[in-house]
């Protein structure tokens, strides 16, 4: 038998992943020898985030980074419908003067607002009329495939007439004509979309200073199935040369080598018929002939001419690996039951099976066995060494050198091929993954462009006295698989098989895929844990809604969800609370009543006529309502919501420019907004398509299964959530760190496993009023779905922490005033006091004067006029202004 680099299966390490690029990782870290603990981790960053995880990997949540991106690429997107709005071309509105320069998206007036209002309204029903569209499409071509199949059961032939008409109607009527044609624009392309928007909008046209401009929603997303990675299979050829593939002319061809010439071999040429072919031919024959004798000599020497790049070695028997065969055998496991859960939410992110319960311990699991073949690729190889080319041009030095040119160096020899087991998910759906077959006219009309799986019914009793076998429906993927066969093939036909015993074959796995606990006991250790996925996309909505209506702001155009502003003054020990424009409004701080008690109190700061906290209600109820326990359950919950957010404040520090409020002389501005939290699929849910069910309602358990969903994350410094409060419930405060002491039941902490969960059924919405700062992101983690993350819009924090101003309660204290002429030419009454010297920014004097507040300028005294002007005894506060713009103004001086 000649040499072949054909493996052997004790040869090849099979991985199995989320994604290449984290089997890739995976087996990079694994490699002895290649890369040290500390690049190896580095290594996975880059391959998962590129160089932007490069740049974060000296942040303390490094590792939860890279580990969300890890969770996150294993989803792909599905398109989420589309918003509109109104964009002006220009530099700044002119009722917004304080709008960084560049393009403004807010309404000008009621009729921009009312319009846009309309077009939002309408877009939504035409995005779910469009999703709805495409599941009837789907039940169409299911019912049309399954009167081909010849083995149809009589229940099939009872109904199938029947529902056909059903399908093809309910078809007909969601892609007919409706009144949303007249005023929605719509249009494939950019050109078709502009000129639909200039014909039902002249107004607002590609030609005109504001312009319609439809903008894609969140996408709704898939998962993808799991991967599965082969080391050390052989690739047949390197993924890239260093270099051209040299060419040679005729009189540069080899004529003699180790002593053999082109007379030696002259007579085996002769035995060829080498008529019609061009005339080279003759000189290939004989160099062929020489290089054959010359290396059994062992070694070429003395060589006349050039010696090719290929040929010069032993034959052997190629290998050239081009498919992968696999078969899996999948358990499902119950995630919710009457037992409650059986799947926990584990290192706050995700989850795992908790194992079955003792006492109800199944006999037999009915499995799904799913099958594939498909063809390998060499793509993890091609995508590192493309993302080290691009970093390598970078020259950023996030890599250290050496490190870079040996991951290069081992990228060009990367040994792995990859492949997506696809199929694996639609098995479990009921789904074949042989290619659609092309339906007759008529249907294919009705179906447009969609492109559908066949359904797969499963098998119907042989006779009218058999039983019904079991529905293979499944709601959800959640369970463990095992291989049964692995196989790779090459394009001549060998195969390897990796699998000796399918008892006793464990790949690699990824630290999220290793279960706990096992589906079987025998032969444990062959299994790999698939966590909850959905089998249709599915979308987590992250929506902010209107401070006053709770409508979502892209449908309420002109609303702002900041319902008010708290800062925690240190040095008062206080919270002051601005409005959502920075209009400072009062604080709240422990004072001492009339009977010497202890109590928290509202008092009112300058330029507000909120005199009473209770009149806070009709400027924000949401703001009223957050802070009545704050106030009403005492000095101890105040100062332990104070210390809480002050705790929670030491974890947050989002990268990126200096914030440019007035505020932060006194601590750091919390916005207080509405949100809304939304689990919806794409269209209905899955139905069962098997022959006993497919005329019948499908019973599903999926809309009562609860989905943890958590806000923030203490141990990430970019997040900027401080807590929040869930659907009205102003009672309890859920904060992203373990509360201070004495907060009662009002402060609790979110913890690994948070309270907060949605399902798809009658809890699929959950409003939540957060304290976030605003410089951070919000993130929601599900594991069901990827990470949502939302960043307040600065159009709706800007201009609010420039208006900020800072009051520094003091008093009492002796100053004089004079008539001092203004900046008008008219005299102004101005109080003679010190004010500090290094905080640039405009200083003023706001005192009460039979409830009414008076603001005073202020003049520093000048100890050598004569006489002095008579003092008075002054309790007010020192008032700052415009610091952020003098802030900016010297920036860079």
């Amino acid at each position: 038998m000649p040499p072949s680099k054909c493996p052997h299966r004790t040869e090849v390490t099979p991985t199995v992943a989320n994604s290449v690029m984290e089997a890739v990782g995976e087996t990079g870290a694994s490699a002895e020898g290649v890369l040290s603990a500390e690049e190896a981790q580095l290594f996975r960053a880059f391959l998962l985030g590129g160089t932007e995880a490069l740049a974060e990997r000296d942040l303390p949540e490094a590792d939860i980074l890279t580990d969300r991106r890890a969770h996150d690429i294993g989803f792909g997107p599905v398109p989420g419908g589309y918003h509109w709005f109104i964009g002006a071309r220009g530099a700044i509105e002119p009722d917004d003067p304080s709008a960084p320069a560049g393009r403004t998206f807010r309404p000008r007036d009621e009729d921009e607002s009312a319009l846009l209002r309309q077009l939002n309204e309408l877009q939504a029903q035409a995005d779910a009329r469009e999703r709805d569209l495409r599941a009837a499409r789907e039940r169409l071509y299911q019912l049309w495939w399954l009167t081909r199949r010849e083995d149809q059961p009589p229940v099939f032939h009872e109904g199938i007439d029947d529902a056909l008409a059903q399908a093809k109607a309910e078809v007909e009527r969601l892609s007919g004509t409706s009144t949303l044609d007249a005023l929605l624009p719509t249009g494939r392309t950019v050109d078709q979309l502009a000129a639909d928007i200039e014909r039902k909008y002249p107004r607002y046209g590609a030609r005109s200073a504001r312009t319609l401009i439809r903008a894609p929603r969140q996408d709704f997303e898939y998962s993808a199935d799991p991967v599965l990675a082969l080391e050390g299979a052989n690739l047949h050829a390197p993924l890239v040369r260093e270099e051209s593939l040299p060419c040679r002319t005729p009189d540069r061809l080899v004529t003699a080598a180790s002593g053999v010439t082109g007379s030696q071999v002259a007579p085996l040429v002769a035995k060829l018929t080498l008529t019609d072919l061009p005339p080279c031919f003759p000189a290939l024959a004989t160099e062929f002939f020489i290089l054959g004798k010359a290396l059994k000599t062992g070694n070429y020497t003395n060589v006349t001419g050039m010696m090719p790049i290929y040929g010069t070695s032993a034959w052997e028997m190629p290998w050239q690996p081009l498919f992968l065969m696999w078969k899996a055998e999948y358990f499902p496991l119950p995630f919710h039951d009457e037992d409650g859960d059986h799947w926990e939410f584990i290192e706050r992110s995700r989850y795992r099976w908790k194992g079955w319960p003792e006492e109800r311990r199944p006999q037999e699991i009915r499995t799904v066995i799913a099958s594939g073949r498909q063809l390998l690729a060499p793509t993890a190889g091609h995508v590192m060494e493309g993302e080290l080319d691009v970093h390598a041009r970078r020259r950023d030095g996030l890599i250290p050198a050496e490190t870079l040119r040996r991951l290069r160096s081992d990228a060009k020899e990367t040994d792995v091929l990859s492949q997506v087991l696809d199929g694996f998910g639609a098995a479990i759906a009921q789904r074949q993954p042989s290619g659609a077959t092309q339906p007759p006219p008529d249907i294919a009309d009705l179906l447009g462009d969609g492109d559908f799986a066949p359904p797969d019914p499963g098998g119907a009793p042989t006779d009218d006295w058999g039983e019904w076998p079991p529905s293979r429906f499944q709601e959800l993927r959640a369970g463990q698989m095992a291989f049964l066969d692995l196989s790779v093939v090459d394009r001549f036909g060998r195969a390897v098989d990796l699998i000796g015993d399918s008892l006793h074959f464990r790949p690699e796995i990824v630290r999220t895929m290793q279960p706990a606990h096992f589906a079987q006991d025998q032969d444990a250790d062959r299994l790999i844990e698939l966590g909850p996925r959905l089998l249709q996309p599915a979308r987590l909505r992250f929506d902010f809604l209107s401070a006053i209506g709770d409508e979502d702001v892209e449908a309420a155009p002109g609303s702002n969800p900041v319902c008010a502003w708290l800062v925690h003054n240190r040095l008062d020990r206080s919270l002051v609370v601005y409005e959502a424009t920075g209009s400072a409004l009062g604080e709240l701080r422990v004072t001492r009543n009339a009977q010497s008690v202890r109590e928290v109190s509202w008092s009112v700061l300058p330029g507000s006529e909120v005199t009473d906290f209770e009149q806070l209600r009709g400027i924000s109820v949401h703001a009223h309502d957050f802070l009545k326990p704050v106030k009403t359950r005492g000095p101890e919950v105040f100062d332990a919501f104070r210390a809480t957010v002050d705790k929670a404040l030491q974890t947050i520090d989002p990268a990126g420019p200096a914030d440019p409020g007035l505020g932060f002389l006194l601590g750091r501005p919390l916005a207080l907004i509405r949100t809304r939290l939304e689990m919806e699929t794409h269209g209905p849910l899955a139905s069962d398509v098997s022959w006993r069910m497919l005329f019948e309602d499908t019973e599903r358990e999926l809309p009562s299964y609860p989905w943890v969903v958590r806000m923030g994350e203490a141990d990430e410094t970019e997040d900027g959530v401080v807590g929040y409060v869930t659907d009205g419930d102003y009672e309890r405060f859920d904060t992203i760190v373990d509360p201070a002491a004495g907060g009662g039941d009002y402060l609790r902490p979110i913890g690994d496993v948070p309270k907060l969960w949605l399902n798809f059924g009658d809890r699929n919405t959950a409003v939540l009023t957060l304290l976030v700062d605003p410089r951070g992101a919000a993130h929601a983690t599900t594991d069901l779905l990827a990470t949502k993350k939302v960043v307040v819009p600065q159009e709706f924090t800007d201009a609010a922490l420039a208006r900020m101003s800072v009051n520094f309660r003091t008093g009492d204290l002796l100053a004089g005033s004079v008539d001092l002429y203004g900046p008008s030419r008219e005299p102004q009454e101005t109080v003679l006091m010190p004010v500090p010297a290094t905080v640039l920014g405009e200083w003023s004097w706001s005192e009460n004067r039979g409830g009414t507040w008076e603001k005073l300028a202020i003049q520093p005294q000048d100890t050598s006029d004569l006489p002095p002007v008579e003092p008075e005894i002054r309790s007010g506060f020192l008032t700052l202004d415009n610091a952020a713009a003098h802030s900016r103004s010297t920036e860079g001086s």
